[in-house]
């Protein structure tokens, strides 16, 4: 069995969830391509807001997080384009 079952994963999500049955209307088939976009566009907002948090609460710079952000976003800038 596929361990990416999308649909599986919705049809759990929507039965245990009975207060958001007004979304399925606008529930789609995400492929596995578009769900690993979604996984790195996930990573690189998780990174960016690590840097500006660790940054204001500590009041220094540490660029590990920084880095890593603008390493996943130069991976990804030419398909946008």
């Amino acid at each position: 069995m596929d361990p990416f079952s999308s649909d599986a994963l919705l049809k759990e999500f929507y039965s245990k969830i009975r207060n958001l049955n007004v979304c399925q209307a606008y529930k789609k088939h995400m492929n596995k391509e578009i769900y690993n976009g979604f996984k790195e566009l996930h990573k690189l907002y998780e990174h960016f807001n690590n840097y500006k948090t660790e940054s204001i609460k500590s009041g220094s710079i540490n660029c590990n997080h920084g880095d890593e952000c603008v390493n996943l976003y130069e991976s990804h800038v030419g398909k946008c384009k």
